[in-house]
C-alpha cells in the first residue's frame, strides 16, 4: 500500500464513532452490534496517552544505557460539536457523563456507576501516487469512561462547543478494522456521514431561586461534570504480546457539577441571593437545532465570593453555581 506523501489535512480527520460496552474493556463483537455509533464531530484531538518510559543510566557512559516502560495511562481529550440530526446530546454525552439518559429535568437518577463504550478514532488521506483511493489509519480505545465532560456557550445562535476527556484502558493500531494485541477483533462498519447541522445555543437561560423560574440571557456560558475518575492498574496477559501493564478498572470518585456564566449587572439579585446563602432550585438552557432539547441543573448552591466589580463603563457579572443533578429532556 502507497502511503501519501503529504501531510493530514482539514476533512481528513474523522468523527468520534463509539461502541457500547457490555462488560468493562471488551469491544463486542461484529454482529452484536451492528455498527459503530456518531458521537461527535472533531474539531482538535489530544492523545494524553502516557507510556511510562523511563531511561536507565549504566555503567560505560553518560547517556542512558536502555529503558523500562510502565503502566500505559491511556486516555484522549477531544473539543468539537453534536449535530442535530443525531440524538447524541442525550444518547452519549448525557449517558456516558453522568448516566443519565432523557432522564427528566427535575428528578435525574445519577449513575454512581458510568457505562463504558470503546471508541474508534480515525483520519484517511487520498492515495494520489497509488490506487488512488482513501488510505485509513484507526485507533481503537477500549474500556473508555468519561471523566469530564464540557459544554460551552461562546456566543447566543452559536454551535455549544463540546469538550470531552476521555480516560481508558488501552489503545490499538491499525491501517483495516482488524485489531490485535489485548483484544482480537474486527470492528463494524461506520455509519453513513452526517449532514445535519451543530447542536446551537439559542440564548434562553432561566434559574429558580426560590421565588419560581426567571428568564435570563447571560453572554456566554459553561457546564461542567467532572467525574473525577481514578485509576486501578495491573497486569493482563491479552490475546497476542503482552503482557499489558494496563488500567484494569475506572473507579468513579467525587462528582461535581458546575455551572457558571456572564451577564450584564442590572441588580444585585445574585449578590443578595450569595449573601444570604439562598439555594438554587433550579437552572435550565435550551439548545436548538432541527429539534431542541432542555439541561436543567437542580439542587444548587452559589460557589466563590465572586462578586461583580463595579467601573465606569458597561458593568458584567460572573456567576458560578454547583449542583447536585443534571438532566436533560429532548434532542
Amino acid at each position: 500500500m502507497t502511503v501519501p506523501a503529504h501531510p493530514f489535512t482539514a476533512g481528513e480527520i474523522r468523527r468520534v464513532l463509539i461502541v457500547p460496552e457490555t462488560t468493562y474493556a471488551t469491544t463486542p463483537a461484529v454482529g452484536s452490534v451492528a455498527t459503530l455509533t456518531y458521537a461527535g464531530d472533531i474539531e482538535t484531538f489530544n492523545n494524553t496517552t502516557d507510556e511510562k518510559v523511563t531511561p536507565i543510566y549504566t555503567d560505560g557512559s553518560r547517556s542512558f544505557g536502555t529503558q523500562t516502560r510502565g503502566a500505559q495511562i491511556v486516555g484522549f481529550t477531544w473539543k468539537g460539536f453534536v449535530r442535530d440530526s443525531v440524538d447524541t446530546f442525550g444518547s452519549f454525552l448525557c449517558k456516558y457523563a453522568f448516566g443519565a439518559y432523557d432522564s427528566g429535568t427535575t428528578t435525574a437518577t445519577l449513575a454512581d456507576a458510568l457505562p463504558s463504550f470503546s471508541c474508534q478514532i480515525s483520519k484517511r488521506q487520498w492515495d494520489t501516487a497509488g490506487a488512488g483511493a482513501w488510505v485509513y489509519d484507526y485507533n481503537l480505545y477500549n474500556g473508555c469512561k468519561i471523566n469530564k465532560l464540557t459544554i460551552t456557550g461562546n456566543e447566543p445562535g452559536m454551535a455549544l462547543e463540546i469538550e470531552v476527556e476521555v480516560f481508558a484502558q488501552s489503545v490499538a493500531k491499525s491501517t483495516t478494522k482488524a485489531f490485535t494485541g489485548l483484544q482480537a477483533l474486527t470492528l463494524g462498519a461506520d455509519p453513513s456521514d452526517d449532514t445535519g447541522v451543530p447542536v446551537r445555543w439559542n440564548g434562553a437561560s432561566a434559574y429558580n431561586i426560590g421565588g419560581g423560574a426567571v428568564t435570563m440571557y447571560p453572554e456566554k456560558f459553561k457546564v461542567v461534570v467532572n467525574n473525577n475518575i481514578q485509576r486501578s492498574m495491573g497486569i493482563l496477559s491479552g490475546n497476542s504480546g503482552g503482557p499489558y501493564c494496563v488500567t484494569t478498572a475506572l473507579n468513579e470518585g467525587r462528582r461535581e457539577i458546575t455551572y457558571e456564566f456572564t451577564q450584564e449587572l442590572q441588580d444585585d439579585v445574585f449578590t443578595a441571593a450569595k449573601r444570604a446563602g439562598t439555594a438554587i432550585t433550579t437552572v435550565t438552557f435550551v439548545h436548538s437545532g432541527t429539534a431542541s432539547g432542555t439541561l436543567t441543573l437542580t439542587n444548587g448552591i452559589f460557589m466563590a465570593n465572586d462578586y461583580p466589580t463595579l467601573i465606569q463603563d458597561v458593568n458584567k457579572e460572573s456567576v458560578k453555581m454547583m449542583f447536585k443533578t443534571i438532566g436533560h429532556v429532548g434532542e
